[in-house]
C-alpha cells in the first residue's frame, strides 16, 4: 500500500508520517524473515522518488530521510557514505549538519562507521546538538561493549543530564539491535523498582519507556512486563 500510493501524496507531512509508520511496521510487526525484503523494497522506492523529486524540495528531503531509515544493503550503505563524503549527489539536496548526523547514525547502526567517524563528525559540529548526536551514535555502535557502556550510564549514572540520557537511550533502542538488547533485559526489569523509588518521575519514565525491550516481540517480554506490573519483581 505504501509503495503504491506514496508517490502521489502531495502533503509532505503525510509522507513523513506514513514513512514513520512504515518503519515501525517493518521493524516491529514484519515477520523476521521478511523484514530485510520489506526494507529493501521501500529503500529502492524512496531512492527512485528522491532522484525524481523536484531538486531541493521538501519531498526530496522526506524521501531521503525515509531511505536512510530503510537502508541496509551494501548498495544503499555506499549511497549514504557517498552523500556524507561528497562522492555521491542527489540534484538539489543539501547535506547539512543535521542530515550528516542522520546519515552517520544509520551507518553506525549498520556497523559501517564507528568511534573514529563519530569523533570526526563532532569535531565538525562541536555544539550542544552535535554532542547529543554523538552520544546517540556511540550508544548505537553494534558491539556488546558499546551497548553495555550505554546501558550502565542510563541505569546507574545519576549525574547524566536529562538531554544526554535521552540521546543515549535513542542509540540503545534501535530495533536492528534487538539481539544486543537481550543481554540487558534482566537488568532493566530488575532496576525498575529502584528507579521509581530513587529517581525523579521524569527520569524514571524516560528510562522505563525508552529502554523497554519493545523490539523483542515475544512471550517472555510480556511475561516479564506483567510480573513487574503485578509487583512480583
Amino acid at each position: 500500500t505504501v509503495a503504491s500510493g506514496l508517490a502521489d501524496e502531495t502533503e509532505v507531512g503525510m509522507v513523513q508520517q506514513v514513512l514513520r509508520q512504515a518503519d515501525s511496521a517493518v521493524a516491529l510487526y514484519g515477520a523476521p524473515d521478511k523484514r530485510d525484503a520489506y526494507a529493501d523494497r521501500l529503500a529502492g522506492l524512496l531512492e527512485a522518488l528522491a532522484r525524481a523529486a523536484a531538486p531541493g524540495s521538501d519531498h526530496q528531503l522526506a524521501y531521503v530521510r525515509g531511505l536512510i531509515s530503510f537502508a541496509r544493503t551494501p548498495e544503499r550503505e555506499a549511497l549514504l557514505q557517498g552523500l556524507i563524503d561528497g562522492t555521491q549527489h542527489l540534484d538539489g539536496l543539501t547535506v547539512d549538519t543535521d542530515l550528516r548526523w542522520s546519515l552517520l547514525r544509520r551507518l553506525v547502526v549498520l556497523g559501517k562507521a564507528g568511534s573514529d567517524a563519530i569523533d570526526a563528525e563532532v569535531a565538525r559540529d562541536d555544539t550542544a546538538a552535535g554532542r547529543l548526536n554523538a552520544a546517540t551514535c556511540r550508544a548505537a555502535i553494534p558491539t556488546a561493549e558499546a551497548k553495555a557502556t550505554a546501558w550502565d550510564a542510563c541505569l546507574h549514572d545519576t549525574s547524566l543530564p536529562n538531554h544526554m540520557l535521552a540521546a543515549t537511550i535513542a542509540g540503545i533502542a534501535v530495533p536492528d539491535h534487538r539481539e544486543l538488547m537481550r543481554p540487558h533485559v534482566d537488568a532493566y526489569f530488575a532496576a525498575l523498582p529502584e528507579l521509581w523509588r530513587d529517581r525523579t518521575h521524569e527520569i524514571a519514565q524516560e528510562i522505563t519507556l525508552g529502554l523497554y525491550p519493545h523490539a523483542l516481540v515475544e512471550t517472555a517480554t510480556v511475561e516479564r512486563t506483567d510480573a513487574v506490573l503485578q509487583g512480583a519483581v
